[in-house]
């Protein structure tokens, strides 16, 4: 097991967590996700799968008309049982890896999401990763990704984030989309220095195929 100490045991805490992704930011950032997107995408009674779903909170900003069936996976089992005593039926959690997650009698999905996960994956997890969103995904679905990033002429302040951030594989775009390429015929990308309170330079990634 991971020995944990610092900032990280404390984020292990599902209620410090929760304040800290209020406090930087985090929070804010998937709720703009969720308005500017995934409200869109998907129609009443649609599938939602959330990989590295964390204690569940994107649930707060989804529009509850849709009635959208919702799964979230995450790898911290502290996570998983905040998120189910707090949302109950409004969905379902389960605690298992991104090389574990087996969903041959889920899917498919109308919108997959990856938030914060791609950077904290290396090479071959993110592949096992994208081939699985890659089956799972509708073929009118979208796959959002939103991960920290590296760009020419970043300052210094928002290099250091980076660089001590608690995912050890930011990327900049290029290393991003070379890796999702194969996976999905269209792949669109936005560039966000402002989605975050702290200077946080961020992507939001969405594919289809």
């Amino acid at each position: 097991m991971e020995n944990k100490s610092g900032l990280r045991s404390l984020l292990s805490n599902p209620r410090i967590y929760d304040f800290f992704q209020f406090v930087i930011g985090g929070k804010s950032a998937r709720k703009f996700i969720v308005e500017n997107y995934i409200n869109n995408m998907i129609n009443e009674g649609g599938a939602i799968l959330d990989v590295g779903c964390g204690t569940g909170y994107l649930l707060d900003y989804l529009d509850r008309n849709l009635k959208a069936e919702y799964l979230g996976y995450d790898l911290d089992h502290r996570y998983i049982d905040f998120a189910q005593r707090k949302y109950g039926s409004m969905g379902k959690f389960v605690c298992k890896s991104v090389t574990d997650i087996d969903l041959i009698d889920q899917g498919p999905f109308d919108v997959i999401l990856a938030m914060g996960l791609l950077h904290h994956l290396n090479d071959k997890e993110s592949r096992d990763l994208l081939s699985l969103c890659s089956r799972f995904v509708s073929d009118r679905g979208k796959v959002i990704f939103l991960d920290g990033l590296f760009v020419e002429g970043q300052s210094v302040m928002r290099k250091a984030i980076l660089n001590n951030d608690r995912g050890k594989y930011v990327r900049s775009l290029e290393g991003y989309t070379d890796l999702i390429a194969p996976f999905f015929k269209k792949v669109e990308t936005l560039v966000k220095p402002d989605l975050f309170y702290l200077p946080y330079t961020a992507s939001i990634i969405i594919c289809s195929k």
